[in-house]
């Protein structure tokens, strides 16, 4: 899968006009005219939201509760640590092997799956979320939006098309094209500036130090990164981004000492979503080969407990349930509350036709945790397939409350209500999923049905709902459209 470039989404956003793909996503404020000179925090939010939704439609982001959450703890973490003001953060992590990971306006951070597996404890993995989050407190990207704004449409345009050919591999032709392009503008706008990159670096590990975790993970990391790129013999996707030089390795690393030395303990809980990780972005057989010969190597990196979790899942992905069960027992036995063994058992039980027996588990779990995103998803899932469609209704209801920017839990939501036949309720469910894929038409055509399906059942409060989203949809595609004229 192709990395989709960040700067290419946010210029189409930004271009008064559609192009390819990208027609469908929100419309963007209306961020006045070229001499605007700052975005107000509304107008950061709504330019974050859209560039979600533009990436929901060509990227894969991950659906798996627990790394998600995980994920999200780490990012609210760093974020307690950086005290920001004024900016609410959404972590996100994308399934793509690259090492990298992205911030956009409005406090939305993007993690490649490729960095969580490239990270070698928890701290190295921090030290690139807090080096993004500080490019959000910092205003960087805000201020290289502003930098846009002052451009003229053919620039913006020349920079669009630029971008565009790279991505489809045709670096020469793109180069050229920049080349063609006056004054060193377009590298300018590409690029974060040096400064901003070192006072990112400062202000990132200051976060890992507050935060409790080491900030040495920024200098180590970064020399790591330096060095993988000598032995590949090309620059490594972050690199290409956030350029590392020996003197930038070297002033984290003076940075990083000037903080007292404490002794830091690598989270094992990490090792577990990085063997979650890998299992979802490799295929099961590849998965399988390299947990059974990285068992049998019997290192002490990453811990063998996670070596044997990543196996039990492996074993599971290719069917072999008895193993998986057996793999995981020992696992289960040692840490009998830990969620995320929980939810693996539950998947080798319902792959085994024990849905019921899978449901038990999770309701004794979700005693213990009440409320868990994870461990309540999972429960719906599986109720939903044991068709519970009640049970299952009532917890998805709770948790697209508490989560109205994620498309899964209204996925699912809608499909147990159509099995309820609740169509009034489920043609919402099914309009939010467009919505937050940024196809707005049909997001309206879903909810116009949802619409006629209230009417019909004479549920005026959920009309009256409707009716407000509908209205709402249509005056946004109306902007829209004015501002592409």
């Amino acid at each position: 899968m192709r990395h989709t470039n960040k700067l290419f989404i946010l210029l189409i956003c930004l271009l008064p006009f559609t192009w390819g793909s990208y027609s469908s996503a929100q419309e963007l404020p209306d961020i006045g005219d070229s001499s605007a000179r700052s975005l107000s925090p509304q107008q950061e939010r709504e330019i974050g939201e859209a560039f979600m939704q533009a990436l929901r439609q060509t990227s894969t982001l991950s659906h798996d509760p627990l790394i998600n959450d995980y994920i999200e703890s780490l990012g609210y973490r760093l974020v307690v640590a950086a005290a920001p003001r004024n900016t609410d953060f959404h972590f996100y992590t994308l399934i793509d092997p690259s090492i990298n990971a992205f911030a956009v306006v409005g406090g939305y951070i993007v993690v490649h799956s490729g960095l969580i597996l490239a990270s070698e404890n928890e701290s190295e993995l921090a030290a690139v979320m807090g080096h993004e989050i500080a490019h959000i407190t910092q205003r960087h990207v805000a201020r290289m939006i502003e930098q846009v704004m002052q451009m003229t449409l053919p620039s913006i345009a020349a920079i669009a098309a630029a971008i565009a050919l790279g991505s489809q591999g045709q670096g020469d032709a793109s180069m050229a094209l920049m080349t063609a392009m006056s004054g060193g503008m377009i590298q300018k706008t590409l690029n974060f500036s040096r400064s901003n990159e070192r006072e990112a670096d400062r202000v990132g590990i200051e976060t890992l130090y507050q935060a409790d975790l080491d900030p040495n993970g920024v200098p180590v990391f970064f020399e790591r990164l330096q060095k993988a790129t000598r032995f590949y013999g090309q620059p490594l996707e972050f690199l290409s981004t956030h350029p590392v030089t020996q003197e930038r390795i070297a002033d984290s690393r003076n940075r990083a000492e000037q903080y007292p030395i404490k002794p830091y303990r690598n989270n094992p809980y990490f090792y577990l979503m990085q063997a979650r990780t890998f299992i979802e972005q490799n295929d099961p057989q590849y998965s399988l080969d390299y947990y059974e010969n990285a068992l049998k190597e019997d290192k002490n990196h990453p811990p063998k407990e996670a070596l044997q979790y990543g196996y039990a899942m492996a074993l599971l992905k290719n069917n072999q349930l008895d193993a998986a069960r057996q793999q995981l027992s020992g696992l289960l036995e040692a840490q009998p509350n830990q969620i995320p063994f929980i939810i693996t058992q539950t998947d080798i039980e319902q792959a085994a036709g024990k849905s019921k027996e899978a449901l038990s588990i999770l309701e004794g779990a979700l005693v213990l945790n009440p409320g868990n995103h994870a461990l309540s998803m999972q429960y719906a899932r599986i109720a939903l397939a044991a068709d519970k469609y009640k049970e299952s209704e009532a917890i998805l209801a709770q948790q697209v409350r508490q989560r109205p920017s994620d498309p899964v839990g209204y996925q699912l939501l809608s499909q147990v209500q159509a099995r309820l036949g609740d169509e009034c309720r489920a043609y919402q469910s099914r309009g939010e999923v467009y919505y937050l894929n940024g196809n707005l038409p049909m997001a309206t055509r879903q909810f116009k049905r949802a619409l006629n399906a209230c009417q019909q059942a004479e549920n005026a409060y959920q009309t009256a709902i409707v009716e407000a989203r509908i209205e709402k949809l249509e005056n946004q595609q109306s902007q829209g459209k004015k501002k592409r004229r």
